[in-house]
Formats: C-alpha cells, sequence, structure tokens
C-alpha cells in the first residue's frame, strides 16, 4: 500500500514543478523582486486555509524557528529569481540538486553525523553535476547561475529550520504559515532595494498577471505544505528521492512550454546529479 507520506511527496513535486515553470513568465513580466514579493504572499493563502483547520499555539522556540527560516525563504526566493531573469527554467532548477549535498554537510558538521561512503560517494556526484550544469557551450562557467546555486544554500537553511519547528510541535501549516508571512515581510524590506534593478515588462494583461501569480503562489505553498506533511511523518527520505525528480520534471515541462533545451554537458550534468541525490537518499 502506498503511504501517505509517499503521496505527499509525488504531489509536493508536481506542484512545485508547475509552478516554477509558471513563476519563469511571471519574473519576465515583473521582474525578480516584485514576483518573488507577490508568489511569497500568495502562497500564504493554502497555509491558512490549513491553520485555520487546525490551529493550535507554538511554543515561543517554534515561532523563532519558524520565523528564521522564513528569512532564509525570501532570500533564496530573490537569489532564485534573479537566475531565472536570463537563464532557462530547466538548468536553474537543476541548481536545486545541491540542496542534499548540503543537508550532509549540516548534518555531519552541526549535528555530529557519521559521513557514510554512499554519501561521500552520492556528495562527489552531485558536485560534479551542477559543475557541468554551470558549464556554458563554450565552456565556461554560467556566472548568471551563481545567484540560483546561492538560493539553494538559503533554501537548504530554511528547510533546517522549518523541519525543527514542525518536528517540535507536531503540526505543519502553522509553522510554515509563520514562515511564509516572515518571508513577505522580511522581504518587503529587502525589495524596494533592488526593484530598481528590475527589468520589468508591460505587454501584458493585469488579468493574465493576476491568474498566473495566483496559481503560482497556491502551488508553491501547496507543495511547501505537503513536503512538510512528508517531514511530520518522519518520511524525509522518501520525499528525498522525490524531491531529486523535481528538475527532471521542469526539463520536461521547459521543453513543451518554452522550447528550452539543455547542451549534452548540461543534460550529462543534470543525470549525474540527480544519480547522486538518489543515492544520498537510498543509502
Amino acid at each position: 500500500m502506498i503511504s501517505i507520506g509517499t503521496i505527499a511527496a509525488v504531489l509536493a513535486v508536481l506542484s512545485w514543478a508547475i509552478s516554477l515553470v509558471i513563476e519563469k513568465r511571471i519574473v519576465t513580466i515583473l521582474g525578480k523582486t516584485k514576483g518573488a514579493a507577490l508568489v511569497i504572499g500568495l502562497g500564504v493563502l493554502p497555509m491558512l486555509i490549513l491553520s485555520a483547520l487546525s490551529f493550535s499555539l507554538l511554543d515561543p522556540a517554534e515561532i523563532a524557528l519558524a520565523a528564521i527560516s522564513g528569512i532564509f525563504l525570501s532570500i533564496g526566493f530573490v537569489l532564485y529569481y534573479k537566475s531565472l531573469e536570463t537563464e532557462q527554467i530547466s538548468n536553474t532548477s537543476g541548481t536545486g540538486l545541491l540542496q542534499p549535498a548540503l543537508l550532509i554537510i549540516f548534518s555531519v558538521f552541526v549535528l555530529s553525523e557519521p559521513l557514510t561512503l554512499p554519501q561521500i560517494i552520492g556528495g562527489i556526484v552531485i558536485f560534479l553535476g551542477i559543475i557541468l550544469i554551470l558549464t556554458t557551450e563554450r565552456m565556461e562557467l554560467n556566472r548568471n547561475l551563481i545567484p540560483a546555486i546561492m538560493a539553494q544554500v538559503s533554501w537548504a537553511l530554511y528547510w533546517i529550520f522549518a523541519t525543527y519547528a514542525i518536528l517540535g510541535s507536531h503540526k505543519v501549516a502553522i509553522p510554515l504559515l509563520i514562515s511564509r508571512v516572515v518571508a513577505f515581510i522580511s522581504g518587503a524590506a529587502l525589495f524596494p532595494l533592488l526593484l530598481k534593478k528590475d527589468k520589468i515588462s508591460r505587454r501584458s494583461g493585469v488579468a493574465y498577471i493576476a491568474i498566473l501569480l495566483v496559481i503560482a503562489g497556491i502551488l508553491d505553498g501547496a507543495g511547501n505544505i505537503l513536503f512538510g506533511k512528508v517531514v511530520s511523518l518522519n518520511e524525509l527520505q522518501v520525499g528525498s528521492i522525490f524531491s531529486a525528480m523535481v528538475p527532471i520534471v521542469i526539463t520536461g515541462l521547459g521543453y513543451v512550454v518554452y522550447k528550452e533545451r539543455l547542451t549534452r554537458l548540461q543534460a550529462i550534468g543534470m543525470l549525474a546529479a540527480v544519480i547522486g541525490a538518489l543515492i544520498i537518499a537510498i543509502f
């Protein structure tokens, strides 16, 4: 029988993948900072609904952890959107495969967990794959993807603090709601400073933009809730296996929607990074 955690992980992957494909369009219309602010804000909606159905108070420590995670969520959005402005959604999303390796580093150096041989091999394969993803056709480093790499570091920290809040409170919606609200508020202070650098297109209608924002925000928020459910069930290993598939799904959607193509080296890098992430998740 398929577990609830597995179902939640699959739905989270689909929610994130579709949301990110839509967010590519949003970024090209509104720019990175306005797009990030509105998607973060609208992502509160599914969390508000679920929180209203299962409301409970959190301890101050759990609130603090959730709030700290929100700051890293906000920073990650702006950095990721910075790369998404100019780069393909396929190779930008491929940088997300760095997260399993980052979480290993955290578990070893902060939690003092032992490092296994499969983790070492998987981590090395991921880093090699990411290097290929960052390589252009001229065999040069694509500096435009560096913000996406930094975003993955920020989002890894987001999930670390959010996981502590979720497991400590035994709740999913409330910690993620707090995190999301703090992300929007903290980002509001940062976005105006960066807004002048945005290249905003005004060719699209308001209704069209609004529909994209609502769908992307709700799907992104729903994806976080679903993955938070995986965390609460202590099925993070299952979740990690499926989350490694997100870039593959996005690459397929990117080809269909935006006619994007990876170079041979980038495709090899993507495959290598996925294999590395699966090695870590399975073993």
